[in-house]
């Protein structure tokens, strides 16, 4: 099931949470390809995320957290909030996380 925006969110935002994406695959020492495979997408979707040209669905932030070795039930829900999802999206996001963690991405 996906979860869609109901908050305005700007361009900025998207290329802040972008680049939050890449830095996290880079330090996880990810290529794109690899870390597409790891959370369900292709390599032109991880670059086209990283490059803020698409806005993550929540989903997408907490498998992508969780691939790269974020504490993803921390550092997700913050990113989730700059890529202008609500609250009540987040607190379904944060509960996913916390309660079965490998299932994220689904």
């Amino acid at each position: 099931m996906e979860y869609y925006c109901s908050m305005s969110y700007s361009p900025e935002d998207i290329l802040a949470t972008g680049a939050t994406l890449r830095e996290w695959r880079r330090g996880a020492r990810l290529q794109q390809a690899d870390l597409g495979t790891l959370i369900g997408v292709d390599q032109t979707t991880v670059s086209l995320l990283e490059l803020g040209k698409r806005r993550p669905s929540i989903h997408i932030i907490g498998a992508w957290a969780r691939a790269c070795g974020q504490d993803a039930s921390t550092v997700a829900p913050r990113l989730a909030q700059m890529a202008g999802f609500d609250a009540e999206e987040i607190r379904r996001l944060t509960e996913r996380l916390t309660e079965a963690p490998e299932q994220v991405a689904a």
